[in-house]
């Protein structure tokens, strides 16, 4: 995905942005008008408008990763994480643009709300590190796979989360966005797989809290659905992020097509890459 000139942003419904490995200035989203301008000011310069810039990194020591399914008792971790995650992605201001402007408490309800959206329309995978809920991936697997765990905690009854208006944000820019990457979907990946008698393993959400990147959350969450799609004998597809493409490619993921979403009238607008790996089961010796 490419972003072009400022204000761009935040997560979307049907797209994997895998923060597993960006390397942010300061904190993330500009806390204020002051670093707004820093950041934010004229065209994006170097990678996204300054707000990424290569710095010493040193690798933290291993820790042990447990991958699992989601349960209802994960409502507020997830929270946490894509309080903490959503911020770095360059989608993020162009969604909400002045994300500055609104209540800690107000945006903590929504991103509650989007959460026990996901744990309950959708196939989610934690990744837990130091005994806590520190990234998921958000998954919408083929009926073969998604039967395998209709019996799992997933399928408890979620928490209803406060349901609130969604009165902040750039409402057509998050309109267009939605309804622009539903339609590719179904162009990119529905109809194709249709066609062929076959379904596919959609990537829809990846999301690391900052305080765990680079550790191999995303790599580990990515590979579950990997090793699930396979053993259905399906592709893995997913729209990727900027900071998720490279993990993509590096797991093997080939770029199928790109798509564009903009306003009419306006000259900010994304690029998506789309992204398919392929799902025929590897043939050991033994």
């Amino acid at each position: 995905m490419i972003l072009h000139r400022p204000n761009l942003a935040d997560w979307p419904e049907t797209m994997a942005w895998a923060l597993a490995g960006a390397t942010p200035l300061d904190h993330g989203f500009p806390s204020g008008p002051s670093d707004r301008r820093h950041r934010y000011a004229g065209e994006f310069g170097g990678w996204y408008g300054g707000g990424y810039r290569h710095q010493r990194w040193v690798k933290p020591a291993p820790v042990k990763k447990v991958i699992r399914i989601a349960t209802a008792a994960d409502l507020e971790a997830m929270t946490w994480v894509l309080i903490g995650a959503a911020p770095l992605d360059p989608i993020y201001p162009y969604r909400y643009p002045n994300r500055d402007l609104y209540t800690d408490e107000l945006f903590a309800r929504m991103c509650s709300q989007k959460c026990a959206e996901y744990l309950g329309t959708s196939t989610v995978v934690v990744c837990e590190m130091d005994r806590r809920v520190v990234a998921f991936a958000v998954w919408d697997p083929p009926s073969s796979i998604r039967d395998r765990y209709r019996s799992a905690p997933l399928q408890e009854p979620q928490p209803s989360a406060p349901s609130i208006p969604i009165t902040i944000g750039h409402e057509r820019r998050m309109r267009a966005f939605r309804e622009t990457c539903a339609a590719r979907k179904r162009a990119l990946f529905d109809a194709v797989y249709t066609a062929r008698g076959r379904q596919h393993m959609f990537l829809k959400i990846l999301l690391c809290h900052p305080d765990y990147q680079r550790r191999g959350a995303g790599t580990a969450l990515t590979s579950w659905g990997i090793d699930e799609a396979r053993r259905a004998g399906v592709d893995t597809t997913v729209f990727a992020s900027p900071m998720g493409l490279e993990l993509y490619k590096k797991l093997g993921f080939k770029e199928v097509g790109r798509f564009r979403v903009q306003l009419e009238g306006e000259d900010v607008f994304l690029e998506i890459p789309a992204l398919v790996l392929s799902g025929e089961k590897r043939v050991t010796e033994g």
